[in-house]
């Protein structure tokens, strides 16, 4: 299947200008699709929190969700390192709404049950924090 591309210029909140922005999309564990904006120039998602695509929304515009780039693929993670859970997401030790180079930081694979567990207690109002910024 040919991977189609789909580019338009709208207003990066982190650029903090209006750039180039592609359709791209994440696999979750599950296989799920999960579309949302990229900023080129920027290397970075385009909304400082995740603001997925309904795919009802992308066909009416005739965009395919299966065939938009790939940006990451959780479909294969590791286990959860503390239980050994395999459905995992990527667990980041620098939270990117704090540290701009959070993807140089050390990673792992926890199951949502820990990862929640890791962020009640370290980074207990990460949601409230991210709206201020």
């Amino acid at each position: 299947m040919d991977t189609q591309v789909f580019e338009h210029k709208k207003l990066c909140e982190r650029c903090n200008v209006e750039v180039l922005a592609r359709l791209v999309r994440t696999i979750a564990q599950n296989g799920a699709n999960q579309v949302y904006w990229w900023c080129i120039s920027g290397n970075h998602k385009l909304a400082r929190t995740a603001h997925f695509i309904p795919h009802d929304i992308l066909r009416q515009y005739n965009i395919e969700p299966n065939r938009l780039p790939i940006m990451e693929n959780y479909s294969h993670n590791e286990p959860c390192i503390v239980c050994g859970n395999p459905m995992t997401e990527l667990h980041h030790f620098a939270p990117r709404y704090l540290f701009e180079d959070a993807d140089k930081w050390p990673t792992a694979y926890l199951c949502k049950p820990h990862h929640k567990q890791w962020h009640d207690r370290v980074t207990p109002n990460m949601c409230e924090n991210k709206r201020e910024k």
